[in-house]
């Protein structure tokens, strides 16, 4: 677990919606180790502003890495970003779903 504070200036297209935002930074971070070398990582992000109660973002992402082949990696994974006081006309949840191929140098 890892808090901390921050600062954070929200810029959208609608000019009236720009806001300066003090607030905290709490994280949350877990890995395991499964079967055949096969990694899991999740990461929660949780960003609370004191100057303005309804400006919460969150951002969560999960990631699985799976060996292929010595030292090639194939990894799935996906990210969620969440803001709840959007301007109108944006959604307050992004999605994204992402696929990689990694190689390891040593």
């Amino acid at each position: 677990m890892k808090a901390g504070v921050n600062y954070v200036r929200q810029s959208f297209a609608v000019a009236s919606s720009d806001q300066n935002l003090i607030g905290s930074t709490f994280e949350e971070d877990y890995q395991r180790g499964l079967r055949h070398g096969i990694k899991f990582t999740q990461q929660l992000i949780v960003l609370p502003a004191w100057n303005n109660t309804d400006a919460i973002s969150a951002i969560g992402n999960a990631l699985l890495t799976m060996p292929v082949y010595k030292r090639a990696n194939f990894t799935l994974g996906v990210i969620d970003n969440y803001l709840h006081n959007p301007p109108p006309g944006f959604k307050k949840n992004s999605f994204q779903a992402t696929l990689g191929l990694t190689y390891i140098l040593r």
